[in-house]
């Protein structure tokens, strides 16, 4: 699995969990230990707890699936539901799941875009 396909699986996984405002964002040519980064809105804390369980489930299950082909590793979870964020690194990759509050308060949508390629998911 390589971390395009990775990517494809995370927004597919948190449009059905209902996440909002999915966007991507290559960062390979910015200054950041990621290639790149995921962002989802989450509708409150009990919805971001369930949708990064349901992320890293089907990312790892995928992953494993891979075996030694896979590109990618088993995501590290950091922080808490109840911080309101809460980032799933894969290493190459970081998806960042927040609810809309802090969201807006962080404003990463505009630090990142100024950083890469910005994609959204429809």
């Amino acid at each position: 699995m390589n971390i395009d396909e990775l990517i494809q699986l995370i927004v597919t996984t948190a449009d059905e969990s209902k996440g909002e405002s999915i966007e991507w964002i290559d960062v390979q040519n910015g200054n950041f230990p990621v290639q790149k980064i995921v962002l989802i809105t989450a509708m409150n804390n009990v919805h971001l707890r369930a949708m990064a369980e349901t992320i890293s489930l089907k990312a790892r299950e995928e992953i494993r699936a891979a075996g030694d082909a896979a590109e990618m590793l088993e995501p590290i979870i950091s922080g808490k539901s109840e911080s309101g964020w809460i980032v799933l690194d894969f290493a190459t990759l970081a998806v960042h799941i927040l609810t809309l509050e802090l969201r807006n308060y962080y404003e990463l949508d505009s630090f990142f875009e100024k950083q890469g390629v910005v994609y959204h998911h429809q």
